[in-house]
């Protein structure tokens, strides 16, 4: 959890979600824009090198009413095949084989796809947020503390895309 004094310069952050404990970000970075689409049900792609982690996550997802199909990749090189798919969304660990997850995030950043991305990671060092954050990531996931809150905010996230 982070305080909006820690957000780094230039990230604008986007209320989404509020309950009577919490309220809930989108970052949006300059030069970086939210695309709004009109398709009601989206792909996600899902990075992580952990099977047990990725059964888990597969398991919440499948309640996300908004998500028509979900693919997965162990590592990095996967995950460069699986953006063929042209996924709406990436959840992305940072720590992958071969690359990490950050250069995953570079690269779709820097492409022409309009494929999102959600860190979710065990990374969670001030430095990788803020890094992930000014690379474009929409969020950034504590995956064993915030682990739950991953369907609300693709849900929060389907409902800006309307």
């Amino acid at each position: 959890m982070f305080l909006c004094s820690d957000v780094p310069t230039g990230v604008t952050l986007i209320p989404v979600q509020s309950n009577h404990k919490s309220i809930y970000f989108f970052a949006q970075v300059p030069g970086v824009s939210l695309h709004v689409m009109k398709k009601k049900k989206f792909s996600v792609l899902l990075v992580d090198d952990n099977v047990h982690f990725l059964t888990r996550m597969i398991s919440l997802l499948n309640e996300v009413d908004t998500i028509s199909v979900i693919h997965t990749a162990h590592n990095y090189d996967e995950a460069v095949m699986m953006l063929d798919k042209k996924p709406d969304l990436a959840l992305l660990d940072i720590q992958l084989p071969g690359k990490s997850g950050m250069d995953l995030l570079k690269g779709i950043k820097g492409s022409a796809t309009d494929c999102a991305v959600m860190m979710l990671t065990n990374c969670t060092d001030e430095q990788y947020r803020d890094r992930c954050l000014q690379l474009g990531a929409l969020c950034f996931f504590d995956k064993t503390s915030d682990f739950e809150r991953v369907p609300g905010m693709i849900n929060d996230y389907a409902r800006l895309r309307e």
